[in-house]
């Protein structure tokens, strides 16, 4: 007995050791200044963005913590994003071959502003050249830095989008997201995870719908559960998307207690115009592409229009080799009346 008792206290004090030793290594190798060395240049270097922060924290366990972060925009006008804070965490075991390997990235209440120039482009596209090229090549360095995360959490974060064009709405949303990467030998990276969306305001006109909901997606497969309003009007939007990147198949169905189709009516009347250059004399001669598979099903409860109230209307769609199909009924003040609807080459031009 006594004898157990010496090997468990040797033991954990073997362990004890370990720990401090561990984290006395952490501390004299992880000073801030190699820190900062190490990973701005890094996360530069994939964004193409100066970045700057406020303050540096570095602990064994929760990671490294770069309070305060500032990502200009593209030209260094401006801000594209800024957080409260970046959490690096880093495996142990590699930092005794003085290797920092980051294994999962959060980052805390960032604001990220996405734009539309005058020009049509967008103050992203630079990037993905350089983060796709990024993830292919990512291996730890001779500086023996790695920054490809198996494990990326944005929360709190919040986003505005403004186009200089007017061709789309202004948006302002809330959201948190949680995304797993994993890659194969070969470089091909996927990523699977879930968005939190808390809320999304759109300004367009006097069309101003808010959305929440929340949506999971792998590399090939999207699935969603959407609650759009807009004024009075609620509308359920539940579905999935499968092969999103190769031959999309769109299971998508639309529910809702009551909609007043007088007032949205009334709003798209009042929406702006947006601004296409050239896209009517641009695809003339051409043969439109084929639409994707879809279904699903459309469900509400009551509509009011014009004094009168209509419902329920329950609707099967189904679009196949642009084909398409409406099956279902409406019930008005009158009776109830059955839908059954098909078309052929619905991409055709009237």
């Amino acid at each position: 007995m006594k004898k157990g008792v010496i090997i468990a206290g040797g033991v954990f004090l073997i362990i004890i050791l370990i720990f401090a030793g561990l984290l006395i290594f952490a501390k004299s190798y992880l000073t801030d200044e190699r820190i900062k060395t190490l990973v701005i240049p890094k996360i530069e270097e994939t964004l193409h963005r100066k970045v700057s922060i406020g303050d540096l924290k570095v602990s064994l366990f929760s990671g490294i913590n770069l309070e305060d972060i500032h990502v200009s925009d593209r030209g260094d006008k401006g801000t594209f994003i800024k957080g409260k804070s970046l959490v690096l965490k880093y495996r142990i075991l590699p930092l005794l071959s003085k290797k920092l390997v980051i294994e999962r990235i959060t980052l805390v209440s960032p604001e990220i502003n996405i734009k539309k120039d005058k020009e049509g482009r967008f103050n992203f596209e630079d990037l993905r050249g350089g983060t796709q090229k990024a993830a292919k090549k990512e291996k730890p360095s001779s500086s023996g830095f790695s920054l490809l995360a198996e494990n990326i959490k944005i929360e709190d974060a919040s986003f505005n989008l403004t186009d200089e064009t007017g061709g789309i709405p202004n948006v302002k949303a809330a959201a948190s997201a949680d995304i797993s990467i994993s890659s194969t030998p070969s470089g091909k990276v996927s990523a699977t995870g879930s968005v939190d969306i808390k809320n999304i305001f759109i300004s367009y006109g006097e069309l101003k719908p808010e959305i929440k909901g929340t949506l999971k997606f792998s590399d090939k497969d999207i699935s969603m559960k959407m609650n759009v309003k807009v004024s009075d009007t609620s509308l359920e939007i539940t579905g999935d998307v499968k092969d999103y990147m190769g031959a999309p198949s769109i299971s998508l169905s639309l529910g809702s207690e009551k909609i007043d189709l007088d007032t949205l009516l009334a709003s798209l009347k009042k929406m702006p115009e947006g601004h296409s250059k050239g896209s009517k004399k641009g695809n003339a001669g051409k043969t439109p592409p084929s639409l994707p598979e879809m279904s699903g099903t459309i469900n509400l409860k009551n509509i009011s229009y014009g004094g009168m109230n209509i419902g329920p209307v329950r609707v099967d769609y189904i679009v196949h080799k642009n084909k398409g199909s409406l099956k279902g009924s409406v019930s008005t003040e009158g009776g109830k009346i059955e839908i059954d609807v098909s078309g052929k080459n619905l991409t055709s031009s009237p």
